[in-house]
């Protein structure tokens, strides 16, 4: 036995596992005998490859070695098969096979009871009536998609049997359109979801940007809109869209900018030289960034130095400060994407001699996963720098009495 069903529940919950490295596993354990090809996971998970399902679990189950500190069963000299920690693999039907120990894991957490919509994959029962659905390739290239074992209550078709269909009624604007759920004939047999051509049209015409990028590279962005079904009667459903919350935040963010600039442009306390470098340097072309190169040549925690593969971070955060402030070098630090990401929102902030501070709300397996070490210093600050870190402390930092 590799590792136990308690084991695998800790590495489940805390080895840091992505939505898409989760939803791989929990594809083929939604499967007939918790049992799929890679082809399955790529249609559950709406991705366009098998290879790319293969990375998704692959990577899922190097996370899972990495945090139980296991060796993959089918290691050789020539590779590291890592989908072995979490599966056995049948070489004839090109299958994994899930652990009894980690189906025995994922299944108690199937038990606990709460009061939380059922997510599964790209999709989300909201009550009984209601549920949404994350959009993906398959939405937009194949006139449907696939409905995971745990959504199909939702949809009544919890018992179609191999080959069978059922027919149902997508409404939008209050236009009615054919459908149809079926269960395929395959030896590991899916069900689906499917519309024909004239609902199609209505999502061609909804989100031509989408369908512009599908004929060109074949690939969806990364912010989709949320689809909702709404049952109104029987197997009639109600079909609306809405903006992922990645999608809003991105609308918040640029509006946002927007009136930064807005309030910039009108400031008669500087110059239009100034008022250029400032617009310049909200959106990252920056005078900012030059004089923050002068002090800093590197990310102070990875070393990375390439500073392609770096953000100029501000210290005290751009909507705090004043125009001076903003194009400040000394308010700044060059950092790799994922120590900005924790210094930018208050998980790690540093003393002026250097030594890192570490939020009590920031689990140290992720500085552990992502290989920072929190003991070392990373130098003494600038002067001028000590001021701007006094006000991240005091301000941005996620101490005790905040985390």
């Amino acid at each position: 036995m590799l590792a136990t069903k308690e084991q695998y529940s800790d590495a489940l919950m805390n080895a840091g596992l992505t939505n898409r490295q989760r939803d791989a596993i929990l594809a083929v354990y939604d499967s007939p005998n918790h049992t799929a090809t890679s082809g399955m996971v790529a249609d559950s998970l709406g991705l366009s490859t098998h290879s790319e399902a293969n990375m998704a679990f692959g990577s899922a189950a190097h996370k899972v070695a990495d945090y139980l500190d296991v060796i993959p069963p089918s290691q050789t000299e020539e590779d590291t098969h890592w989908w072995s920690v979490l599966a056995t693999w049948d070489e004839e039907l090109r299958t994994w096979t899930l652990y009894p120990e980690l189906v025995a894991a994922i299944d108690e957490f199937g038990a606990e009871e709460n009061s939380e919509p059922v997510a599964n994959h790209s999709w989300v029962i909201l009550n009984d009536n209601e549920a949404e659905k994350i959009t993906d390739k398959s939405v937009f290239h194949h006139h449907g998609s696939g409905i995971p074992i745990g959504i199909r209550s939702f949809f009544n078709c919890s018992d179609l049997a191999k080959g069978e269909r059922k027919d149902v009624i997508l409404t939008w604007s209050s236009k009615s359109f054919p459908a149809h759920i079926k269960m395929d004939n395959q030896p590991n047999p899916r069900t689906q979801i499917l519309w024909q051509s004239d609902f199609e049209a209505v999502l061609k015409g909804l989100f031509p940007e989408i369908y512009a990028s599908l004929s060109s590279s074949e690939e969806l962005g990364t912010v989709t809109p949320i689809m909702v079904f709404k049952r109104t009667a029987g197997d009639t459903y109600d079909v609306t869209f809405h903006a992922s919350e990645a999608e809003k935040e991105d609308d918040t963010a640029e509006k946002e900018a927007e009136e930064e600039e807005k309030k910039i442009r009108s400031d008669t306390t500087i110059t239009e030289t100034e008022k250029e470098q400032l617009c310049k340097s909200r959106r990252g072309q920056s005078l900012f960034r030059k004089r923050l190169e002068d002090i800093e040549d590197m990310c102070r925690i990875t070393g990375v130095s390439a500073k392609q593969h770096l953000i100029a971070s501000h210290i005290k955060p751009w909507a705090k400060c004043t125009n001076k402030e903003r194009l400040d070098g000394e308010n700044g630090l060059l950092l790799a994407p994922h120590v900005d990401h924790l210094f930018d929102k208050g998980y790690i902030s540093f003393e002026d001699d250097g030594n890192m501070l570490l939020s009590p709300s920031l689990s140290t397996s992720i500085l552990e996963h992502w290989g920072i070490n929190s003991e070392s210093s990373v130098g003494e600050f600038t002067t001028e720098q000590q001021k701007y870190l006094s006000y991240h402390r005091q301000f941005v930092f996620k101490n005790g009495e905040d985390a």
